[in-house]
């Protein structure tokens, strides 16, 4: 009984150190490839949803969805040469470096990648895979409970699996970027 009590009082208390964080973030990279002889522009967003169960409220764990929209232009056409266009979903750790919570980490896996590419030759193909995404960003109190900043990010995806038609083959290629994000939170 004794036990319960203490189980009970302590769930409670978690519940009073506890906090709601909901972050977008927005992220634009270009690159050049000297082998394609083209540019990579890619176009990312993502939506946190966690909380944060520490008093101290600087560990927050959640759960990430990113669209990922990737396009490489060859030359000085202005239509794509081939394309990739997901939908990563995974776990997301924030962790606040200072105590205005001001400076933020945060590491997500996606085991849930998935989509569409179009390849140089104008084959498409519904890809399957895995990323990670990991970023170093400054979020300013706006209000008591809005933060606006920005971020430095780093972002893998590799995919495993291509179907095309009925043709499923296992592939192992990866999409990396580094980039900078414009990140909003709200934190309750």
């Amino acid at each position: 009984m004794n036990l319960l009590k203490i189980l009970v009082l302590s769930l409670c208390s978690w519940s009073v150190m506890a906090g709601l964080v909901f972050q977008l973030s927005g992220g634009y990279a270009s690159s050049e490839d000297d082998a394609e002889s083209g540019t990579y522009n890619a176009l990312k967003f993502q939506f946190f949803s966690g909380a944060t169960f520490l008093r101290s409220q600087k560990l927050a764990i959640g759960w990430n969805v990113m669209q990922n929209n990737r396009e490489l232009k060859v030359g000085e056409s202005t239509t794509s040469a081939a394309d990739l266009s997901i939908l990563e979903m995974g776990p997301r750790l924030l962790f606040f470096l200072n105590e205005t919570r001001s400076f933020v980490l945060s590491m997500n896996w996606n085991p849930f990648v998935d989509g569409d590419r179009t390849t140089t030759n104008g084959v498409g193909q519904d890809v399957d895979g895995s990323s990670m995404h990991f970023a170093l960003s400054f979020q300013a109190k706006v209000s008591r409970k809005l933060f606006v900043g920005g971020g430095l990010n780093y972002h893998v995806v590799t995919i495993t699996e291509s179907v095309e038609g009925s043709t499923v083959t296992e592939v192992s290629q990866d999409y990396t970027d580094i980039y900078p994000s414009i990140d909003i939170s709200w934190r309750f």
